[in-house]
């Protein structure tokens, strides 16, 4: 598992995208916004994410600026805000 600092990782290997949303809450997600969760503190977040990675090699990106999160059925893509 690697701790990268921007999204650029194939489209093939998993990845969960952390970062904060417009209303400062921290945020993990993956790429197409289908599995997530809110935390509050960037230390439960990153957590969250090293324990959904750990049986794969999966990376785990810091996400610049603001990141929402989208768990509704029509969500169509992931969704960057700010």
């Amino acid at each position: 598992m690697e701790m990268n600092q921007a999204a650029s990782t194939s489209p093939e290997k998993p990845c969960l995208l952390v970062g904060r949303n417009s209303r400062g809450h921290w945020i993990v997600r993956d790429r197409s916004s289908r599995h997530g969760g809110l935390f509050a503190s960037l230390a439960a977040a990153q957590r969250y994410a090293r324990l959904q990675t750990i049986s794969g090699d999966a990376t785990i990106v810091m996400v610049p600026g603001c990141l929402e999160l989208d768990l509704s059925a029509t969500a169509s893509h992931a969704r960057t805000c700010c």
